[in-house]
């Protein structure tokens, strides 16, 4: 009997101690910054900042294709990011963890290649969660976008009769 009371003791006390340090084990983002069709380029997306800052995201190619490599370019203008990563997340449908860390270059740029899986239904909407951490906050930028048709060969019900 005395083993069943430690290991309670020892869950309501592991319990509490993750309750209190919530905060640290899965920090909440700062800000959440919508996108702003208004300033976005043809071939991506911004979102900007109340007090003014700019964040721009760029597919290269746009729309990125399904199963193959695709560059994700990263702008920030009015805001130093010194790490920016990105989730993707499909939007109908779980496809896994995709989640990379985009390597700094100049200027406020931050640059990855990255390969999302592919739907056997076809082109499918993604959802990517762009995530700025500066020295004072992190940002969340969500962005939703479909992927490409790409160079796939038609299934059977798309073949000619």
């Amino acid at each position: 009997m005395r083993p069943l009371w430690i290991a309670l003791a020892a869950a309501i006390f592991l319990g509490g101690a993750a309750y209190l340090y919530q905060g640290h084990l899965l920090p909440q983002p700062d800000l959440v910054a919508l996108p702003d069709i208004r300033c976005a380029p043809p071939d991506g997306f911004c979102a900007v900042l109340p007090e003014g800052g700019r964040i721009e995201l760029r597919f290269t190619p746009h729309p990125p294709p399904a199963a193959r490599p695709f560059q994700v370019r990263v702008a920030t203008t009015g805001l130093a990011a010194h790490r920016v990563d990105i989730e993707f997340a499909g939007v109908d449908m779980d496809m896994g963890p995709n989640r990379l860390t985009l390597a700094a270059s100049a200027n406020g740029i931050h640059e990855a290649d990255a390969t999302l899986p592919a739907c056997i239904s076809g082109p499918m909407a993604w959802r990517a969660t762009l995530t700025l951490h500066t020295r004072a906050r992190r940002i969340l930028v969500p962005y939703e976008f479909h992927t490409g048709d790409g160079d796939t060969a038609p299934g059977p019900e798309a073949s000619p009769t």
